[in-house]
């Protein structure tokens, strides 16, 4: 199977096969809850008369290749071509010539979340989201804005935050997006003090929820927020440019312990946290599950700080 006849294979029908079914279908719109992440509504378009799609909360979108590698179904061009060849789906539909031009768009991770305004932290519904994720909201409204943003002239509000290309990832109770994909570099309180560490993290919240964990406000040492795992060589770029040591904190699902193994790979020095929590699936679950705040992440992660700094890092995975 060649690149040109994937193409002719339904993205509809790529989904069905694999389990997916559209919560909602209006004309040539099919509307799925992501497979690149956990949500409660739907906000994956497929256009089935442009056989392309576009994932709202991830800002990416593209053709049925790019969807099989975005869902780590497969790693190269290749390897999407055989899942697709074994799948023995109908390659023998016809679309709408614009598809081309539309496919260059959608790949270029054009969004069309409108941001109305940015102002502090106070709507009751996102404190609570807060709350009820056992985030310490002092904490988090030194690093979270409420946002007011639109999606095709619908209103909507979400907490909200920065990346390094100034780009506004969203989140609340029922959405996840971007305006733009880039990774959350955040400094540390202390631009005197030079510290050879720095934290990774797969999100925002595992971030919030690490400094709760810890009952502090800001770290001593600077820290990444990946945003999504598509950002993971953004990451790698920036570590390498500071020569800095990472420590992982990222999930302990497959894409989180593949993004894992690629940085210790890279970064011999580097140490795997995520196995002081390796009964849950992220920093966040692990908070949830705890009635007190001090606990052993937060001693062996300045544990391991310390003996970094005496030059007896050692490796834990």
């Amino acid at each position: 199977m060649n690149i040109k006849t994937a193409k002719n294979i339904r993205i509809i029908d790529f989904l069905n096969t694999l389990g997916y079914q559209p919560r909602k279908i209006v004309r040539h719109s099919h509307f799925y809850l992501s497979p690149l992440r956990a949500e409660k509504t739907a906000s994956m378009k497929v256009d089935n008369k442009l056989n392309l799609w576009y994932d709202h909360g991830s800002a990416q979108g593209g053709t049925i290749i790019d969807l099989i590698l975005a869902m780590q179904k497969a790693g190269t061009v290749s390897d999407a071509l055989s899942f697709l060849k074994d799948l023995n789906l109908k390659t023998d539909f016809v679309f709408n010539d614009k598809s081309k031009e539309l496919e260059n768009r959608m790949t270029k991770n054009e969004s069309n979340i409108k941001i109305e305004k940015i102002q502090s932290l106070l709507d009751s519904k996102l404190l609570n989201y807060l709350q009820e994720r056992k985030i310490n909201i002092d904490t988090a409204k030194i690093y979270l804005q409420e946002c007011h943003y639109s999606v095709e002239h619908r209103k909507y509000i979400a907490l909200s935050w920065l990346n390094n290309s100034g780009g506004c990832h969203l989140r609340s109770e029922f959405f996840k997006g971007c305006t733009s994909q880039d990774i959350s570099i955040i400094k540390n309180n202390n631009p005197n003090q030079k510290n050879k560490i720095c934290l990774v993290y797969e999100g925002m919240f595992d971030f919030l929820s690490h400094l709760t964990l810890k009952n502090e406000n800001q770290f001593k040492v600077d820290c990444i927020i990946l945003n999504s795992l598509s950002n993971l060589n953004k990451a790698v770029e920036w570590i390498k440019e500071k020569q800095l040591i990472p420590s992982l904190l990222l999930d302990n699902d497959k894409p989180g312990q593949e993004g894992t193994s690629k940085l210790l790979e890279i970064f011999p020095e580097a140490v795997d946290f995520s196995v002081i929590y390796s009964n849950h699936k992220d920093l966040n679950n692990y908070l949830k599950s705890k009635s007190i705040l001090k606990n052993n992440l937060t001693n062996d992660i300045e544990e391991g700080i310390k003996s970094e700094q005496s030059n007896s890092y050692k490796q834990k995975r």
